[in-house]
């Protein structure tokens, strides 16, 4: 079943096609228009892919077809080289930055690769554009001295459900360094409390995986579901045991950070954070890699990139070589 996103960027699509007055057959197999986008979209869909990965690929599908229709150029499928090359020229051109040109390079190298699958194109034209450079950033999360102050500020004993919960969602996702979609999508029934460990149904095409968390956190689970009375199968309920919203979460997260007098960096410094902390106190960086369900080696170093040349010279005092060798000497 197409998501409404979908559906919004097929009519969209279809729109900016019909502008065209002498626009050529998309490939000697597709039947119309829109057969290569609709066959896309099963392609992504048939991966797993997850709904809001199928947005970012088809919008960026929509802001090419616009661009070649500006410069009457062929349909997608049949663009070159040099087509695409003057389409990302005008991306940076227009002042979007590095990672955003990187989003939309690698959605179109899903599609021109699924072009090549089916048997379509005889070349994939992104094979001669090198991906766009991301400069490294340092991203922003949160110190364990921040995420202390805030929670000094729910009292652990407190009666008060909604506090209760707030205690718990934010000792969940500092303990655990789950997304914020993740921890909005939990179900009581994920929740083991004697092995203290959560199922989670990854957003990014739909993988399932176990995390764990520490009694502390238990703790302030067990608190507040004690306290809730209704039956609602959310972990993390909103008012009426209806499921909470990303959008919800992140008001709550933003307003307890602000009644701290702490600076709010999004609901993703609980992800950096735990990774950074992880890898602080010794933990295995291929276990991390498996807890916080990355896929990519390169996502590790993409998170906790902040505090590495610390972690490195930490690492050195410990394995100084000549310190090492003249050791009792």
């Amino acid at each position: 079943m197409f998501t409404r996103k979908y559906e919004i960027m097929r009519i969209e699509v279809n729109a900016m096609t019909d502008l065209s007055t002498s626009s050529t057959p998309s490939a000697p197999n597709f039947q119309g228009t829109l057969g290569w986008l609709d066959g896309f979209v099963l392609h992504l869909r048939a991966q797993g892919r997850a709904d809001k990965t199928v947005h970012t690929y088809t919008s960026s599908l929509a802001l090419l077809q616009g661009f070649t229709e500006r410069r009457g150029m062929p349909a997608l499928p049949n663009l070159s080289t040099e087509h695409l090359r003057e389409f990302f020229n005008e991306l940076f051109e227009r002042g979007n930055k590095p990672s955003t040109v990187s989003v939309r390079y690698r959605a179109l190298q899903q599609f021109y690769k699924w072009l090549l699958i089916e048997g379509e194109r005889t070349d994939n034209p992104l094979d001669r554009i090198p991906a766009p450079k991301v400069p490294e950033t340092l991203q922003p999360h949160y110190t364990p001295e921040q995420l202390q102050k805030v929670l000094s500020s729910i009292p652990p004993t407190t009666r008060d459900v909604t506090k209760l919960r707030n205690r718990a969602v934010l000792l969940t996702l500092a303990d655990t360094g789950l997304r914020g979609g993740e921890i909005c999508g939990l179900r009581t029934e994920d929740l083991d409390l004697r092995d203290l460990t959560l199922k989670v149904m990854k957003g990014k095409a739909g993988k399932q995986r176990i995390v764990a968390f520490g009694a502390v956190t238990a703790q302030a689970i067990e608190r507040y579901l004690r306290r809730r009375d209704d039956q609602s199968p959310w972990l993390f309920a909103a008012r009426g045991g209806r499921t909470l919203s990303f959008n919800a979460l992140r008001l709550l997260i933003e307003r307890l950070f602000a009644a701290a007098d702490v600076e709010f960096k999004g609901v993703h410094g609980f992800r950096r954070g735990f990774a950074i902390s992880f890898l602080d106190l010794g933990g295995d960086p291929e276990d991390l890699r498996t807890l916080a369900g990355w896929d990519s080696p390169q996502m590790l170093r993409r998170y906790t990139k902040a505090t590495e040349t610390e972690r490195a010279l930490k690492s050195y005092r410990r394995f100084s070589p000549v310190d090492r060798m003249t050791h009792g000497r």
